[in-house]
């Protein structure tokens, strides 16, 4: 059965049309439905407006994601034609605070996002994108202590915040934030394994770490090895203490023996996550970092300046800005866990 659907002929077209009703804020909350446009209201129109200029920002793609009215009578499809797949959107609106009282704004998303997760349970949420317009203001929130404190079972395949910062010299300043359901969501206490004798890198991974850690709600527990014997007699206290999770640090001594960690990663069934995708592909469970293959150009390309000529001194100082998101699931079947879809969507590479 074919269906009729509208779509704007561009991101820019819409953002014209679309223009008057974000410089009207109170037609984004009470404004009546587009009716050529399927019935969305100029929120919901926003709000997928902005989804996908933020993601075709990211990925550095100006057309990767468009959105149009769905047929089905539900808040708009958007479409990603990199992985050639569909997200059906439901929508739903946390008001301006109508008092001058200080306001719950990570309460008053939970709430908003456990009334659709109750509207029709499993069956109505499933495959769907919850997009959440945040019109609270006048509080601040952390998306990530948001996203550990989501429902369980969420329905919901995944969960977007747009909301509205602030406005400023008539600029309307927008935000926008992917609730993600972490791979071991109830995790409270991490280990993290470093070498001290890496100076530089185990400095910068505690200080991100240290200062992220409240903020998300997790204990941190540092462990250290500089040697074989380190990293086993660092797995037994692992075993005996049994954290939620573990991530190792940046380091090239611990990169050569990935598959020491992938083997004592699985016997312990401890969940950790990396920063190269050879421990993924050695049976590690998942990393996160730089591009090893970008960085390898990166550096053939100044190689190549020099032979020609070039001093070192005058070129300038790079670095990798493509990062990679990897899975072994495989692993995670292994460890038990179940890889939520919006997980694997974000992936740049799923080893089987």
């Amino acid at each position: 059965m074919k269906y009729q659907i509208t779509r704007f002929k561009s991101l820019e077209a819409a953002l014209k049309e679309l223009e008057p009703f974000i410089r009207n804020g109170e037609h984004l909350e009470t404004g009546k439905p587009f009716k050529r446009f399927g019935g969305l209201r100029s929120r919901e129109l926003l709000a997928n407006w902005l989804l996908c200029a933020v993601v075709n920002y990211d990925s550095r793609a100006a057309d990767r994601l468009t959105f149009t009215s769905d047929p089905l009578g539900g808040d708009g499809i958007i479409y990603d034609s990199e992985k050639d797949a569909s997200w059906p959107t439901e929508h739903v609106l946390v008001p301006a605070a109508r008092t001058r009282a200080a306001v719950d704004v990570e309460a008053q998303i939970l709430k908003a996002i456990e009334h659709k997760r109750k509207k029709g349970g499993a069956a109505y949420a499933s495959g769907k994108t919850l997009v959440v317009f945040l019109n609270a203001g006048g509080g601040k929130w952390y998306p990530n202590r948001v996203a550990r404190r989501l429902p369980n079972p969420l329905h919901f395949a995944v969960v977007w915040v747009v909301g509205l910062q602030h406005v400023e010299a008539g600029e309307y300043v927008y935000g926008v934030a992917r609730l993600l359901h972490e791979l071991v969501p109830k995790a409270a206490r991490v280990a993290v394994l470093v070498n001290p004798a890496n100076t530089t890198a185990t400095e910068s991974a505690l200080r991100d770490l240290h200062d992220a850690a409240p903020i998300i709600g997790l204990q941190i527990q540092v462990l250290k090895a500089t040697s074989i014997a380190d990293i086993d007699a660092a797995f037994a206290m692992l075993a005996r203490e049994r954290p939620d999770a573990l991530f190792v640090g940046p380091d090239g001594f611990f990169a050569s023996r990935r598959v020491q960690f992938a083997i004592l990663a699985a016997r312990e069934r401890i969940p950790a996550a990396y920063t190269q995708r050879g421990y993924v592909a050695a049976g590690g469970l998942m990393s996160y970092g730089s591009d090893q293959v970008e960085m390898i150009r990166q550096v053939g390309a100044y190689t190549g300046s020099i032979l020609k000529g070039a001093k070192p001194a005058d070129l300038p100082v790079l670095q990798s800005t493509k990062l990679e998101f990897v899975i072994n699931i495989q692993t995670a079947r292994a460890l038990g866990i179940e890889v939520p879809p919006g997980v694997l969507a974000l992936a740049d590479e799923v080893i089987e």
